[in-house]
């Protein structure tokens, strides 16, 4: 293990590859968090927020993560993905 922890759970963070992306992310044993690579270290933020309850999926109606950092720029996921592949942008979201 990398001996970082998570900063959600404490849970051991593993530095893994993503071949879609071609680039490192790091994974939490614990909580299944996403954290950025920042220079071979986790970032201090994850990938993915906490579920929104005032956001819903337009595919399922289950509520709505935040991703930050997308390769697209930030949007939101359905907190199911990856059984739904349901998506807003922010502004769709917005009242």
């Amino acid at each position: 293990m990398s001996g970082h922890a998570c900063l959600s759970c404490g849970g051991a963070l593993k530095r893994v590859f993503s071949r879609r992306a071609g680039t490192h992310f790091w994974m939490c044993a614990g909580c299944g968090r996403a954290f950025a690579d920042e220079g071979g270290q986790p970032a201090a933020m994850p990938l993915r927020g906490d579920p929104d309850p005032a956001v819903l999926c337009p595919v399922c109606g289950s509520a709505m993560c935040l991703v930050w950092g997308a390769r697209n720029g930030n949007f939101w996921s359905c907190s199911r993905h990856p059984h739904c592949k349901g998506t807003r942008e922010i502004e769709e979201a917005q009242p």
